[in-house]
């Protein structure tokens, strides 16, 4: 098994044997990352804002919910209304891009085949 440059992350090839130590040792490393990452960036802006302690872990809290949900990204829940309202303006923005991106293939007048991230057609009016 190789790894990656940065973290040191399992490449696994087909042949390899994959080991649940192997496993949750990477989701380990990611989690500590995203965790890194969420702590510099939520220090870094409180300083340049010239915030409270208070308020950095509320950024941070925002930037780790914005996808509402883990099997969308989230590294945790939102737990608070304004991380509720973030995530359901990213999801609203997700999905506007789905429709333009679709929108861009096809005639006026015509639906959509099923779009799997919405779970339906799209009908693009005159």
């Amino acid at each position: 098994m190789t790894k990656t440059t940065n973290y040191q992350l399992p490449k696994w090839e087909k042949t390899d044997r994959i080991q649940m130590k192997d496993f949750n040792d990477m989701t380990a490393t990611l989690d500590a990352a995203l965790k890194a990452n969420a702590d510099a960036i939520a220090a870094e802006t409180a300083a340049r804002l010239g915030v409270p302690e208070e308020k950095s872990v509320l950024l941070q809290h925002l930037i780790l919910s914005h996808h509402g949900e883990p099997e969308f990204g989230a590294a945790v829940r939102p737990l608070c209304a304004e991380a509720e309202l973030l995530s359901l303006i990213d999801s609203v923005d997700s999905r506007m891009e789905i429709y333009r991106e679709t929108y861009e293939t096809m005639e006026p007048g015509t639906f959509s085949p099923r779009i799997f991230a919405l779970e339906k057609k799209i009908f693009r009016h005159e």
